[in-house]
């Protein structure tokens, strides 16, 4: 075993000794804490290293050391003790969780931006944007990654991971359509989500796709299909009124609706916060 597992796991063994909160003890530690008390802020954070660790194993498959994660993670939680606001009628826990997530998922972010891509898987992706396009015409319609790595001239034993390379490719876009969505058609007022500490494409992909499973079944996949979320393959608008039996026109409007929607569910979260 490695030295840094081995810090891992006695850092694990240790935060098991510390007992979770009753919410009555929760805020009279933030109660405290509020006023300047160390001692008290120090038993929160201690209190809650717990669910810092829970959070960043659902994201240990990014390509982030699961320490370094942790690490981002307990950076959150100090975050959140600061910005608590004891006059909401809101656990910390779950306050926490938004913040400790929020850093967390900036960390990856960050990470994937400064990995190097070798410059044949360049090119590769290259020539696999210049098939999509062309297939585009040629189809009317996306074609799937598989379509297009098996039609560009590649060793066949360099096709899965072209294949996977192209797929991770898209998704990243679809963070950065999420992104533009977030700025552009939903025009958020208060500030804060929009510019707080560089709020990240991961955190808000997924603040996205909590509030589309509230909504109904059809507009929530049309949005998925429209932008690619979720895994689904994007779709121009002809071939969602096609999959949904309904006019060009009558999905935009529902595009159109549901961001209106996705706009006061946000600016409804930020006042809950």
């Amino acid at each position: 075993m490695k030295k840094e597992e081995i810090s891992l796991e006695i850092y694990l063994k240790e935060i098991q000794k510390y007992a979770l909160l009753s919410p009555q003890k929760e805020r009279q530690l933030l109660m405290l804490c509020k006023r300047g008390d160390k001692k008290s802020r120090e038993e929160i954070i201690q209190c809650n290293l717990r669910l810092v660790v829970n959070i960043a194993k659902r994201y240990s498959k990014c390509g982030v050391a699961l320490s370094d994660l942790i690490a981002e993670g307990n950076i959150g939680l100090i975050d959140a003790i600061e910005k608590f606001d004891l006059s909401k009628q809101c656990r910390f826990s779950t306050y926490a969780t938004w913040w400790i997530k929020h850093s967390i998922c900036r960390a990856i972010t960050e990470k994937k931006s400064l990995v190097r891509i070798p410059t044949y898987m360049k090119a590769i992706l290259v020539q696999c944007k210049e098939k999509t396009t062309e297939l585009m015409k040629k189809w009317d319609r996306m074609p799937t990654a598989s379509e297009v790595v098996s039609d560009i001239t590649i060793p066949d034993s360099q096709r899965k991971i072209v294949n996977e390379a192209l797929i991770t490719n898209r998704a990243m876009e679809s963070m950065q359509s999420i992104q533009n969505l977030c700025e552009q058609n939903i025009n958020i007022e208060d500030k804060r989500y929009r510019n707080e500490e560089g709020q990240s494409h991961a955190l808000q992909l997924e603040l996205i796709l909590e509030i589309l499973k509230k909504l109904d079944s059809k507009r929530s996949q049309i949005m998925e299909l429209r932008y690619g979320l979720n895994g689904r393959q994007k779709m121009a608008l002809k071939e969602i009124a096609s999959q949904f039996s309904l006019s060009k026109e009558r999905i935009r409007q529902m595009e159109k609706e549901t961001l209106k929607m996705l706009k006061d569910c946000l600016k409804a979260r930020e006042i809950m916060y």
